[in-house]
C-alpha cells in the first residue's frame, strides 16, 4: 500500500520550507514507524515518545546541516501538528510489541552470525530451551 500524507492543516508554514523540509519529510515516513496516523494536539507527546525509544535504541535518525546528530524536540513534533498520513494508528502496547519484537530478531540474528563465525553449531533455538 502506498504512504498518502498531507499537510494542509498544519498551521506552521515553515515546515514547507527548504530549511525545514527535510525534517517534515522524515516525519511523514516516521509515521509508519512509530505506528500513528496523525500529529495531533491530543497525540503529539505519544509521537514524541515513540521516536525517543526509537532514537534510544537506533541512536539519532536526524542530522544537522554539518552532519552532527540531532534529536527530535517538542518544538519539532509541535511545529507539525496536522501532519496525517494513511497509516494505522497502533496503541502503544501494540506499538511497544512490534518494535521489540524487531530487536528481538535482530539480536538473534546478529548472535547466530557471531556464532557461525565462531564455527559453532549453536542455534538460537537450543539457547531459547535452555
Amino acid at each position: 500500500m502506498a504512504l498518502h500524507w498531507n499537510i494542509i492543516k498544519c498551521k506552521d508554514e515553515s515546515i514547507k520550507s527548504e530549511k525545514e523540509w527535510g525534517v517534515t519529510e522524515n516525519l511523514i515516513f516516521m509515521t509508519m514507524a512509530v505506528g500513528l496516523r496523525e500529529i495531533s494536539e491530543e497525540n503529539w507527546k505519544e509521537f514524541l515518545f515513540r521516536l525517543k525509544v526509537i532514537e534510544r535504541v537506533d541512536g539519532p535518525i536526524l542530522r544537522k546541516v554539518d552532519s552532527k546528530p540531532a534529536y527530535y524536540t517538542p518544538e519539532i513534533i509541535k511545529k507539525r501538528i496536522g501532519l496525517w498520513s494513511n497509516v494505522s494508528n497502533e496503541t502503544r502496547s501494540s506499538w511497544l510489541k512490534r518494535y521489540l519484537n524487531r530487536i528481538y530478531v535482530s539480536i538473534e540474528r546478529e548472535i547466530e552470525i557471531e556464532c557461525q563465525e565462531l564455527g559453532k553449531d549453536t542455534v538460537m533455538a537450543e539457547a531459547k530451551n535452555e
